[in-house]
């Protein structure tokens, strides 16, 4: 669900607005978490599941869940600074 509040809205800029934002947030990550929760479970009930050498899965968990840590600390060091960038830019970026 997307909500639209205008930006004239005089509140938006208030700490109980930002305290909003961050759970809104929080709530995706949330559903996010366990929509992959869920696929997992369904993959496991059918006899599915990821083999090593499927992308980022190599063979055992804790070589996957390394690959993965690798992954959000290395891979991701350049979207995190243009995500930063769009947050705190005050004109929108073109493509």
């Amino acid at each position: 669900m997307r909500f639209h509040i205008p930006l004239s809205t005089p509140w938006r800029s208030t700490p109980a607005w930002s305290a909003m934002e961050q759970r809104l947030g929080c709530a995706a990550k949330i559903a996010s978490a366990v929509e992959a929760g869920l696929l997992g479970m369904q993959m496991q009930m059918q006899g599915e599941q990821f083999y090593g050498g499927d992308g980022i899965v190599v063979k055992g968990v804790e070589n996957t869940i390394r690959n993965v840590g690798r992954l959000a600390r290395f891979g991701m060091a350049e979207t995190d600074r243009e995500i930063i960038d769009m947050m705190v830019s005050s004109q929108p970026q073109r493509c």
